[in-house]
């Protein structure tokens, strides 16, 4: 009996868990804002950003931890022909990433599963 009710409090714990981890299901609008996550691996695999020489030859400052908790808006929605989604971004303080970029892209569904863009 006391095995019967450490697996069911076990059972209940993980349930609550994973409750909490579901993302939130939202639709994604202009004027919506969003919050830059960490990234998922090395470095952002779903907003592009350009590369560090890119940054340079522009004059910008290749900091890639500046772009990091960053609250940025959606501008403009494009959906491509294969039915993904593709939002340009925009800083809500109207500064520039890296000090030289005032958009940047990413792919919206995969950017918020992997938490590269969060829901405030």
């Amino acid at each position: 009996m006391k095995t019967v009710s450490i697996l069911l409090s076990f059972f209940t714990l993980l349930v609550g868990v994973d409750s909490h981890n579901q993302p939130r299901i939202q639709e994604i609008k202009e004027g919506t804002i969003l919050v830059m996550g960490w990234p998922s691996a090395n470095g952002y695999e779903h907003i592009q950003l350009p590369r560090k020489n890119v940054i340079i030859k522009r004059g910008g400052v290749p900091n890639y931890d500046s772009v990091y908790q960053n609250e940025v808006m959606v501008t403009t929605i494009l959906t491509k022909s294969n039915g993904t989604t593709e939002v340009v971004l925009k800083r809500t303080d109207s500064g520039k990433f890296f000090n030289r970029l005032t958009v940047i892209k990413a792919n919206s569904e995969n950017a918020i599963a992997s938490e590269e863009l969060i829901w405030p």
